[in-house]
Order: C-alpha cells, then sequence, then structure tokens
C-alpha cells in the first residue's frame, strides 16, 4: 500500500470502527494475525475478533466517545498517528 493508503486505514481506524462503532472495520483493516498491545490492559488482542471486544468494551463504558486525528504521517508502509480521545465514563 502506498503512503496515502496508509493513512486512510488509519483515519477508517478511528472514524469508523471508534467513532461509528462500525465492527466490520476491524475485518477490514486487521490481519487475522494481528497483535495489539495496549498500556491500559495486561493481554494483547489476537486478530479483529479481540480488538472488536475492545470497542465494544470502550463504547459501553463511554458512549459517547470520540476519537480526532491530530497528525497523521506515513512512510512507506509505516504511519503513526497523534489523536486524542475523548468521552464521558458512564457506569454499569
Amino acid at each position: 500500500m502506498s503512503a496515502e493508503e496508509n493513512k486512510a486505514v488509519a483515519r477508517r481506524w478511528a472514524e469508523d470502527l471508534w467513532n461509528h462503532g462500525d465492527l466490520a472495520t476491524a475485518d477490514e483493516i486487521f490481519a487475522p494475525t494481528a497483535i495489539c498491545y495496549s498500556p491500559v490492559r495486561s493481554k494483547p488482542d489476537n486478530g479483529p475478533t479481540a480488538y472488536k471486544e475492545r470497542v465494544v468494551g470502550f463504547r459501553q463504558a463511554f458512549p459517547d466517545i470520540r476519537f480526532t486525528m491530530d497528525d497523521t504521517i506515513a512512510e512507506e508502509d509505516r504511519v503513526v498517528t497523534r489523536w486524542t480521545g475523548r468521552g464521558t465514563h458512564r457506569e454499569n
């Protein structure tokens, strides 16, 4: 993929998957063997199914969650984003 195509994938991650909760996006942008690490979780998410569970959990806790892509830099096969996430915590 080109740098611009990789940037588009990063935008879909924020806009479609997180902001709109379109879980099918995870199947489209993550490889079945993807491993996703997070500093707030003790174990990585393995594959799109586990990542979708993360999205669902966060969207339940923060129903108005909104990610804004502040910067996106892409070169060859690498993309780096600086984003801001906002939301109101809802207690269960």
